[in-house]
């Protein structure tokens, strides 16, 4: 499999019905209601999401390097916590923020930049619950865009919609045409803040190969480019679960070096940055690593290699 095909949906599962009830009924209670259910839904995720449930055995014991028992065990906790995180974005996304708690780590850097007339980009991962970094990160002085992957269902587009808008969030749709990137281009040119997530390629994405966690990956750097050719500031954030409904958001500003006339270097050095901040994020939170493919391409075919 090749770092550009790999195999990930970027939907949400449940079908419209599930999606609709479990929005309906998180407008009056509280999501650990819920919390209980996921024992008795997990173990079929498990029993039938093969590639999903190989690719984070995989993680746990060919990257970080645990015991066939542990990774079994750490890999039952992760679907877990993965259930937790989607449940509390159906909750975030029906309106109930006020349930959450979120402490934010380094806030001052990122109102510096909030201060600044330059546009910047935020960049995170698929780890913890990015989406509600949007809430907690809320802000009247400058524009948010959020580019998204445009495979979601319906359903979840228009709460998702709807719940960014209440923080005045705009959305732009990755499309096959490129087209987004122009949109990216005009909103940091015009000061604004764009939040994109880095860790995974999609089509024809531009990459370089990274030591991640101890194993080669690849990342894209089509992010990375745009912040150095636009001359915009970049900060990594990563919105981490904690124990309930208690979350920590976590700010690292990305250094840029000025004496680094190429355009490219200047990007990768950016991407490096990140990579290594995401690193030290999932070792303090190796059960939120919700990657559910093979990330490293550990178990391709040799021939393909």
């Amino acid at each position: 499999m090749s770092p550009d095909s790999r195999q990930w949906k970027g939907t949400t599962g449940g079908g419209k019905f599930g999606q609709n009830f479990l929005f309906f009924v998180f407008r009056y209670v509280n999501v650990t209601v819920l919390y209980p259910v996921l024992l008795f839904v997990i173990p079929f995720y498990l029993l039938f999401a093969k590639e999903g449930r190989k690719a984070i055995y995989s993680y746990y014991h060919d990257v970080l390097g645990y015991t066939r028992r542990k990774s079994m065990c750490a890999t039952v906790k992760n679907f877990y916590v993965f259930g937790k995180v989607v449940l509390d974005k159906f909750a975030m996304q029906s309106g109930k923020t006020e349930q959450f708690h979120i402490s934010i780590e380094n806030e001052p850097a990122f109102q510096d930049m909030l201060d600044d007339d330059k546009g910047f980009v935020i960049v995170s991962s698929h780890v913890g619950n990015f989406e509600l970094a949007g809430h907690c990160l809320y802000q009247d002085k400058k524009q948010f865009y959020g580019v998204l992957f445009g495979a979601e269902t319906e359903t979840m587009k228009q709460h998702r919609t709807a719940s960014l808008r209440r923080t005045h969030v705009n959305l732009i749709p990755i499309a096959n045409d490129m087209s987004h990137i122009f949109a990216i281009k005009e909103a940091l040119e015009k000061g604004g803040v764009v939040t994109i997530l880095c860790d995974r390629m999609m089509g024809g994405n531009k990459k370089i190969k990274v030591n991640f966690l101890g194993k080669d990956a690849y990342f894209p750097i089509g992010t990375f480019i745009l912040a150095a050719v636009t001359d915009s500031y970049m900060v990594c954030v990563f919105t981490m679960k904690e124990k309930k409904l208690d979350y920590t958001t976590y700010i690292f500003p990305l250094a840029v070096d000025k004496s680094e006339q190429s355009v490219n270097r200047r990007a990768e050095k950016m991407l490096r940055q990140y990579v290594k901040y995401l690193e030290d994020i999932v070792k303090k939170y190796p059960e939120q690593w919700f990657n559910y493919y093979d990330f490293w391409n550990l178990y391709e075919p040799v021939e393909n290699k």
